[in-house]
């Protein structure tokens, strides 16, 4: 079994029922809600007001954005070039000519600066550094909106602008819906779909690699490595990936091991890891911890 070796980043502890809306930044922080928050459905959609706060942590400096009256439950999270936070709901709500406006950018101060449509059934956002937001979509988003004869979700992904305008929205054979994104500049946008899983990279708006993965589980979060490698997280478990060049797929070749800089093991149970260009972090009881996958090889 192959380890990588991680160090302590941060003693912030995010709390397990938070760590599910954990998000790394284009500027290498950590992002996630204050505290969990599992929306009841007896909720009405179309009443839901709440108070919510969001950390921004950069190792062991956090800024708290306070956001009032917020009309859903800001479940993905990202932030844009200017320092601005934008929070989105998984869900749209359609009825009639009315449409959620489930995605709102904030400033530092809890400013609401924009608000707009990013669609039903989000199952990854990310920005890119351009403010370009990427949107994979679940099952839902792609097939079962409920009240959109049309969603604006159905090819599994789609870019919008700042301001919510719709860039690229792909036809892409095979897919059925997005399971996670890995986005750091606009020319290196990855994305994994299924139900047949693939590997998928886009620069800008011109589609690169399809690619077969070999794998029977969704995947919550993935990284490329060097010389045609990969890492791949999901039900606490890491994969390591290997490109077999003769059949031009990704094959699973090994398990990882998680190691402190003092080599104890660090238990992926009731951890989370997060993948984002090159930066690796491990979201844990103890703290935070990282490592960078390139340009030095972590295996």
């Amino acid at each position: 079994m192959k380890t990588i070796e991680l160090t302590k980043w941060s003693d912030v502890v995010v709390s397990e029922a938070a760590r599910s809306t954990v998000a790394i930044t284009n500027d290498h922080e950590i992002l996630f809600l204050a505290e969990g928050f599992d929306q009841s459905p007896a909720w009405d959609d179309q009443t839901f007001r709440g108070d919510f706060t969001v950390h921004l942590v950069d190792q062991n400096r956090v800024t708290s954005i306070a956001v009032k009256d917020l009309p859903f439950v800001p479940a993905k999270l990202d932030t844009f070039e200017d320092g601005s936070v934008l929070m989105a709901s998984k869900t749209c709500w359609k009825s009639g000519d009315d449409i959620q406006q489930n995605a709102r950018r904030y400033s530092l101060d809890g400013e609401c600066l924009d608000e707009f449509v990013l669609g039903d059934g989000i199952s990854g956002l990310a920005i890119d550094d351009e403010d370009k937001i990427w949107v994979g979509y679940d099952e839902r988003g792609v097939k079962d909106s409920h009240g959109w004869d049309e969603p604006i979700s159905q090819s599994g992904l789609v870019a919008f602008s700042k301001t919510g305008e719709i860039l690229f929205n792909p036809e892409m054979q095979g897919a059925f819906k997005f399971n996670a994104l890995n986005v750091e500049y606009s020319n290196e946008v990855y994305v994994h779909s299924s139900e047949v899983s693939h590997f998928v990279h886009f620069d800008r708006f011109d589609f690169m690699q399809n690619v077969f993965m070999d794998l029977d589980v969704d995947i919550d979060g993935f990284m490329l490595l060097l010389d045609d490698e990969m890492l791949a997280y999901k039900a606490e478990k890491l994969y390591w990936f290997k490109m077999n060049k003769l059949f031009e797929y990704y094959e699973a070749r090994d398990e990882i091991m998680l190691q402190d800089e003092h080599g104890r093991k660090l238990d992926m149970k009731n951890a989370t890891i997060r993948m984002r260009g090159s930066d690796f972090f491990f979201i844990h009881d103890n703290g935070i911890y990282h490592t960078k996958a390139y340009p030095n090889p972590v295996l």
